[in-house]
């Protein structure tokens, strides 16, 4: 099992359900819509936002990852917009 040390991505503390963890960001991808000119010429914009959940000691924690929901998802993806502007 590799720890998170060993991985590559922003790595922020949170938490989910009240117990503490790490979060490797593996994705983040934010693009713009761009709207011009013909419909060729314009991009819908793309929005991606995927991360591995890991205890505190630094090793993988898929049961953990199993109590994720969408209000979960949204709360650490403003904890990473938090700490990326620290």
């Amino acid at each position: 099992m590799a720890k998170i040390e060993t991985q590559q991505g922003d790595i922020f503390e949170s938490s989910i359900n009240g117990i503490p963890c790490q979060i490797l960001v593996t994705s983040y991808i934010d693009e713009k819509p761009i709207i011009r000119g013909a419909w060729e010429d314009s991009h819908p914009g793309h929005f991606e936002f995927e991360f591995e959940v890991y205890d505190r000691k630094g090793y993988r924690a898929n049961w953990l990852e199993a109590k994720l929901n969408d209000e979960i998802s949204e709360q650490l993806f403003e904890a990473f917009m938090e700490s990326k502007s620290e």
